[in-house]
């Protein structure tokens, strides 16, 4: 994952990442954060500059702006790890 967008789900079959806030978002998913915590983490990495938050294609420059989009990429991001069988409750 550290070198690509691809990760194997639970039926065995590629399934390739949103965004890089997936890529990261999938390496925090261990079982032992809740949403609150996986955002505090996502929030650190983007102020840390590890990677941007896009909107319409473009990143977002204004950090505010960035943070304030961030909870939409982490639902997006949720939901389609989920229904790719990529969680498991």
């Amino acid at each position: 994952l550290r070198h690509g967008d691809t990760v194997s789900n639970l039926r065995h079959r590629p399934i390739r990442l949103l965004d890089h806030i997936g890529q990261h978002l999938v390496q925090l998913l261990d079982g032992t954060r809740d949403r609150e915590s996986l955002r505090a983490e996502l929030e650190r990495a983007v102020r840390n500059g590890q990677f941007a938050v896009y909107r319409e294609g473009k990143p977002i420059a204004e950090m505010d702006d960035a943070l304030k989009e961030l909870d939409d990429h982490l639902d997006l991001n949720l939901t389609s790890l989920a229904q790719a069988a990529l969680l498991v409750s």
